[in-house]
């Protein structure tokens, strides 16, 4: 019988953190305060969490975020290109692997001090990806972009 992501999984919590220029904590620190905050909501002990989804641009490893929030056995874990364009990819992600069968609960999540820094297609020191290194030292990060 094939899986079907129809009535296979569901959204349970949700979890956020202040937004403001310059914020204190790490990038890390705040995505573990989401993640536990949606936790909270949904009733979720962090324990049952089996699964991840972020960005490919997220600063934060998932196996940094699992263990900080103390994740139970991580099954599943995937990144969706880019950053918040591709949110729905992230819950997309998780839905199949829960209808799957790979994992029970999965958190998606996205952590980003934006007032803090410069953009992200600005820090050429280091070496980007082909074809990263062709596009984003002149700003052609998203598709918009280009």
């Amino acid at each position: 019988m094939a899986a079907t992501l129809k009535d296979a999984t569901a959204i349970v919590g949700i979890g956020q953190t202040p937004f403001a220029k310059r914020l204190p904590a790490s990038e890390k620190e705040l995505a573990c305060r989401a993640v536990l905050a949606a936790l909270a909501d949904a009733g979720i002990a962090p324990g049952e969490v089996d699964a991840f989804a972020s960005y490919t641009m997220e600063e934060t490893d998932e196996v940094e975020v699992a263990k900080a929030i103390g994740a139970g056995d991580v099954t599943f874990f995937s990144k969706v290109g880019y950053g918040g364009g591709g949110s729905c990819a992230t819950v997309g992600h998780l839905a199949a692997a829960i209808a799957t069968g790979q994992a029970t609960v999965g958190v998606a999540w996205r952590s980003r001090k934006r007032g803090s820094g410069p953009r992200p297609w600005k820090n050429t020191a280091v070496q980007l990806p082909t074809p990263g290194q062709w596009t984003r030292p002149f700003g052609l990060l998203r598709p918009a972009d280009e």
